[in-house]
């Protein structure tokens, strides 16, 4: 009897502890069975490759249309250069074709910079601050929902932002709720850096 309560002891304790671990190993962020997890990093290896096509959709043709426009470029310099050498120009007649001086554009006024700050909207998990415009970009920070800001710069995609703590980094515009703001409001030590315009 005293054999077998022991293996009783011994049974309950292993099981306890093997309960135990296998509770501590599925609850971990990092684990493999954790379904949360599983699908966010699926949807980010997903997002950057779709990301990545379309930046080289978007390159190659960059690269044609700047070809299409240097072969324009050439083809019209080549007719002028013919037009010129077939017509026989009389003196008189390019002294009349030369206009009158024209008068000089009025220099461009400068675009108005616009100041904004930011609440994150973001509601499922922390929005990521990271240190380049991309989301393979280094991630250096990580921002609570309802967290406020400053914005550096506006853009579609990205704006460059100044969280908490002085980190200077861009974070997804779809994640930020902007509001215009006066010059005054705005943090004096970054307003040399906005370059945020209408």
């Amino acid at each position: 009897m005293k054999k077998n309560q022991n293996y009783l002891i011994f049974m309950i304790v292993f099981y306890v502890l093997v309960a135990f671990f296998a509770f501590a190993f599925l609850s971990r962020d990092l684990s493999v069975f954790n379904r949360k997890y599983a699908d966010e990093v699926i949807e980010a290896k997903d997002t950057e490759t779709v990301v990545g096509r379309v930046e080289k959709a978007e390159e190659s043709t960059k690269e044609a249309t700047a070809e299409v426009e240097t072969k324009t470029e050439i083809e019209e310099v080549v007719a002028a250069i013919e037009a010129t050498s077939q017509a026989p120009v009389e003196p008189e007649a390019e002294a009349a074709e030369k206009p009158a001086k024209e008068p000089e554009p009025e220099p461009a006024t400068e675009a108005e910079i616009v100041y904004y700050s930011y609440v994150t909207n973001n509601t499922e998990s922390n929005l990521r601050v990271r240190e380049e415009p991309s989301l393979n970009a280094k991630v250096l920070k990580r921002l609570y929902p309802g967290s406020k800001g400053y914005v550096l710069e506006k853009g579609d995609e990205w704006c460059k932002v100044v969280a908490s703590g002085d980190t200077i980094g861009y974070c997804s515009t779809e994640f930020l709720d902007l509001e215009e703001i006066a010059k005054e409001d705005f943090p004096a030590e970054y307003v040399e850096l906005v370059t945020s315009t209408r």
